[in-house]
């Protein structure tokens, strides 16, 4: 709704803050290859936990999705608070300017404790939709930290339903082959659940049986036979029927078997003659880029291909196999555990101080970085009670190689990333790109209109709305609009003129932090007596 202003002169307050050697791609792959960049936004908050009458910090970074680079140019972050009933009870646009950005966001004393959310995301972003935003859910108390608490049992009413998603490895189950499945478990409020369960053909024979102890996850081989059904049941669901489907009677599909120290090994598998003696494909893409791609004739029903590690870059790599017209068949990912990444050292002048001395710190990097000898850094000094290492929260390494790439939320995303008693962080992982990465990573789902672009493009703030007669309040043709910016490095006059309905527009205004915006509108005789309104 537009909100009429009954002055002369408007002014408004702004805050802008066998394969082993991989060649070279011999050709582009149509139908594989992405349009369009995704830009990567990850926010650095200063701590996991608030208390109300806090402010939030936060640094933002703002990459180049296929480089990882900062990027450069000006753009707005649009920075958003929601509560856990989707309400958004803050809105704000900040400046990012050569790929950074930073500011705080108040905790009121009027909100409620509980869970909260920040989404940020810019206008390309939007662009792409809600999957390449990014999500920061965070916790506000109001008294104490929530980490001494005690976790709590789970109640029957907990336990009433749960959500179980069945995904074949390669996209579907072929006959009379063993086939990978992975299995993903969730409960109402959308978390894991760990669950026990069986496949049982339609004599009620158990086929397979499995638990979903990590994160809701688990994997089975499974082999289904011709002409029977099948469904899974659920230990302590009693009512929980899933039956499954998508059986190929003749199908070819890719499957991930295992890596040694220095190669991944797949295996292309058919359970149909027809499928044999033709060309095909292999190939690798990574972030929206083919890196590799080799013909092969098929000549059995299986045929291996090993990549060494070195091979693939750091992240997820989508590895598709190909018909002779270059027809995507089936695909799966894979994550390749080699990101560069630079160790900061940091030494303070000091192990104890006192309230309110100077602190010295020196940072060093254990590496030469040559050409990358220089760093955009934040960091942040709270209490130790304020983090908690054990729980795996999000942090840039994960953000920038899972959570950006695989649509939906990701739980406890940096535990991905470390090794323990029962399982690596491989095979961790893999687990994750075989369920949560089945048909759900970013770079293959982006839409398919035309969205060619140029990565940050002009994108600053648009200033637009109409003037109309003081009396007659009808609209002021052909005239002129002064629009001056004030702030503490000084000021900016811009002035347009408006068309034939009394439209005015400021396109491209650039300015950070807190300015003073002042609008004029002139009738075409010079004259004072209109009024201003400005679009939402």
């Amino acid at each position: 709704m537009k909100k009429a202003i009954l002055l002369p002169s408007l002014c408004i307050l702004f805050i802008l803050l066998p394969l082993t050697t991989l060649s070279q791609p011999s050709q582009q792959m149509p139908g594989i290859n992405d349009p369009i960049n995704i830009e990567k936004l990850y926010l650095h908050t200063d701590r996991q936990y608030y208390f109300l009458g806090d402010s939030l910090r936060f640094k933002g970074y703002y990459l180049n999705g296929r480089t990882q680079q900062l990027s450069p140019g000006f753009c707005k972050m649009y920075l958003e608070l929601i509560n856990d009933s989707g309400e958004i009870l803050l809105s704000r646009m900040y400046a990012i300017e050569k790929g950074v950005t930073m500011g705080q966001i108040p905790l009121a004393e009027t909100m409620k404790p509980g869970q909260y959310l920040l989404r940020a995301y810019t206008d390309s972003q939007k662009r792409i939709g809600e999957d390449a935003f990014f999500h920061l859910s965070f916790k506000v108390s109001k008294v104490q930290s929530t980490l001494d608490q005690p976790t709590l049992g789970v109640s029957q009413a907990s336990i009433a339903a749960v959500d179980l998603a069945f995904l074949p490895e390669g996209g579907f189950l072929l006959e009379d082959r063993m086939n990978t499945v992975g299995i993903k478990t969730v409960g109402p409020s959308g978390k894991s659940v760990q669950v026990k369960g069986k496949i049982l053909d339609d004599e009620g024979n158990t086929m397979a049986s499995f638990l979903t102890a990590y994160k809701g996850m688990a994997t089975i081989l499974f082999r289904p036979e011709k002409g029977k059904k099948y469904h899974i049941a659920l230990e302590n669901y009693p009512d929980f029927n899933y039956q499954i489907g998508d059986i190929k009677k003749r199908g070819i599909k890719l499957e991930f078997i295992g890596e040694s120290d220095t190669e991944f090994l797949f295996r292309v598998t058919t359970n149909a003659q027809a499928f044999q003696d033709k060309r095909y494909v292999f190939a690798i893409m990574h972030r929206g880029t083919l890196v590799y791609d080799q013909e092969f004739v098929l000549k059995n029903t299986d045929f291996p291909i090993k990549v060494a590690h070195e091979a693939l870059p750091a992240g997820i790599n989508r590895l598709i196999l190909l018909d002779a017209s270059l027809t995507p068949l089936s695909e799966r990912l894979c994550f390749s555990p080699n990101p560069e990444v630079n160790h900061i050292q940091i030494e303070s002048d000091r192990y104890a101080y006192s309230t309110r001395s100077p602190v010295e710190i020196k940072l060093s990097d254990e590496e030469d970085l040559g050409k990358m000898g220089w760093s955009s850094l934040s960091m942040s000094v709270v209490s130790e009670h304020a983090v908690d290492n054990k729980l795996g929260n999000l942090d840039i390494l994960s953000w920038l190689l899972i959570d950006s790439e695989l649509k939906g939320a990701i739980e406890s995303p940096s535990d991905f990333f470390i090794d323990d008693d029962t399982l690596s962080s491989r095979e961790k992982l893999n687990l994750l790109m075989l369920t949560q990465g089945w048909s759900r990573y970013l770079w293959n789902t982006l839409p398919e209109e035309d969205l060619q672009y140029d990565f940050l493009q002009a994108d600053g703030i648009t200033l637009s709305g109409h003037v109309r007669k003081a009396m007659s309040k009808k609209p002021v043709r052909n005239g002129l609009v002064s629009c001056i910016i004030y702030s503490n490095k000084g000021f900016l006059n811009e002035s347009t003129t408006t068309d034939e309905l009394g439209n005015f527009l400021f396109p491209d205004l650039y300015f950070t932090d807190t300015v003073a915006l002042f609008l004029q509108g002139f009738n075409q005789r010079g004259k004072l007596y209109t009024e201003i309104f400005l679009d939402p």
